[in-house]
């Protein structure tokens, strides 16, 4: 791949400026499915999130706008576990080639972060305590990711309105208001 100083610089620059835009609609879209409130945006140091369109869009939505500090990557580190846990254990290291390799790659994603919200369950690190040099954790009982959610102050009232999800199945057949699987 040619370095940026190859190309000319305004291609440099509307290249930023899609990628800022892509991930102004994304956040549109997030926006519209969360049953909360965006709070804040926690991103890495890549020119696709720094940049005038993503700070505006933020600023503009209300929401607090944070990165990381470069060459720290325990700054990210759950999004990091979950890269190791979900996305390299489905698709390893390899990146997609081509706009066919990112639509399979989002189809796949699609299904697994369902799976993943619904039907995984997951421990939660409740407390952790210092005795001389012996660390004891204490864990939450094993719950989804939505079942955490649903249960939070964050979304009691909508939660009433969620039909139950009966298994995966029930996904894949969109019988559910909480995730329908785009088709």
């Amino acid at each position: 791949m040619l370095s940026p100083r190859f190309y000319p610089r305004e291609t440099v620059n509307q290249t930023r400026a899609r990628s800022g835009a892509l991930v102004a609609e994304a956040l549109t879209k997030l926006r519209k499915a969360m049953p909360f409130r965006l709070r804040s945006f926690d991103t890495d140091n890549g020119s696709e999130f720094l940049n005038d369109i993503v700070i505006d869009y933020s600023r503009d939505n209300g929401i607090e706008f944070t990165r990381s500090r470069p060459y720290r990557k325990n700054d990210q580190a759950w999004v990091e576990q979950k890269n190791g846990s979900v996305v390299r254990r489905l698709v390893g290291y390899r990146r997609p080639e081509g706009l066919a390799g990112v639509g399979v790659l989002a189809r796949l994603y699609e299904a697994a972060r369902l799976f993943v919200n619904f039907f995984q369950p997951s421990f939660k690190l409740a407390s952790k305590t210092w005795q001389g040099g012996r660390v004891t954790k204490r864990y939450h009982l094993p719950a989804t990711p939505s079942a955490r959610l649903l249960d939070s102050d964050e979304v009691q009232g909508q939660a009433a309105r969620r039909r139950r999800i009966t298994g995966p199945s029930s996904l894949a057949r969109g019988d559910s208001n909480d995730a329908r699987p785009s088709r």
